[in-house]
């Protein structure tokens, strides 16, 4: 019996042991698997710092990038204001050209006057040598000689300008019909070599003018024309620069989206994982309190 009481004795001390061993067995398994979250955890956090450190490196890229995009605006509104002068001085010089090809038109125009006041000059040369020789003819068939009124009117006439046309119609009103059309015709003649001398004159003025104004609006309307290209072509790159640097900054915003989603789910899982802890760990200390009063 007394074997059997120690014995006894001895089994239930085993069974306390064994049931102590057991709960440590089970802290030891909760001390494990706490241990294992808090590295999991610990990994988690060092993560979202990280997407934390790119996020705000994103979020200054962001700002650079709009600054850049507003400089850019800056400069697109100067460009435009210097296309908008060099389409003005375009005009401009648009206007110069149609108004040098009105002068040429001009200049043809007195070439053809010239050349039609020659060819009438040298029908009244013919016509006053036609003149000249019947005038001749009539004069020797007369008196063989021609009068000295009428020589000095013709002498006049052919070496110098009259001085006044009151001494011409007194000359006139004492000449024969012949004589009176010989004078007529070398008025003529004179008048007509006076006003191509003033159509000649003013061809060369025409054509000084011409040659003075015509190289300075070709270098000037070339220049521009080379300004204009040279403004389209940044105009255009600085388009072309635009486009790509909204695409880089729509995927930024697409990237920081993404981001701020992530930080949010994760922001939302948190309190349930935690709240999950927090229940596990009731489970253990509840588990634990059992064995503790079992023991």
């Amino acid at each position: 019996m007394e074997e059997q009481q120690e014995t006894q004795k001895e089994n239930r001390s085993l069974q306390g042991e064994v049931r102590g061993m057991r709960a440590l067995r089970d802290e030891l398994d909760c001390a494990r698997e706490r241990a294992m979250r808090a590295e999991q955890l610990q990994t988690e956090l060092q993560s979202c710092k990280h997407r934390l450190r790119s996020l705000e490196l994103t979020r200054t890229q962001l700002k650079e990038q709009q600054q850049l995009c507003a400089a850019l605006q800056e400069t697109k509104a100067l460009l435009e204001e210097q296309l908008a002068g060099a389409r003005a001085r375009c005009s401009s010089l648009r206007e110069l050209e149609r108004d040098n090809l009105l002068l040429r038109q001009k200049i043809m125009d007195v070439e053809a006057e010239r050349d039609t006041e020659r060819q009438r000059v040298d029908e009244l040369l013919e016509m006053n040598m036609s003149l000249e020789a019947d005038l001749r003819h009539n004069s020797s068939g007369g008196g063989g000689s021609i009068p000295a009124p009428v020589a000095a009117v013709h002498q006049s006439f052919l070496q110098s300008e009259l001085e006044s046309d009151e001494e011409l119609s007194e000359l006139i009103d004492q000449k024969p019909l012949s004589v009176e059309v010989g004078e007529a015709s070398t008025l003529r003649l004179l008048g007509a070599e006076q006003e191509n001398a003033e159509l000649r004159r003013r061809l060369e003025e025409l054509q000084a003018q011409q040659e003075a104004d015509s190289p300075d609006a070709k270098d000037e309307l070339a220049c521009l024309e080379m300004e204009h290209q040279n403004t389209l072509r940044e105009f255009q790159n600085l388009k072309n620069e635009n486009a790509t640097l909204k695409q880089h900054l729509e995927q930024l915003m697409t990237k920081l989206q993404h981001l701020e989603d992530k930080t949010k789910e994760e922001k939302k899982t948190k309190p349930d994982r935690e709240e999950a802890d927090k229940g596990e760990r009731g489970v253990q200390g509840s588990e634990s309190s059992r064995g503790e009063g079992e023991g």
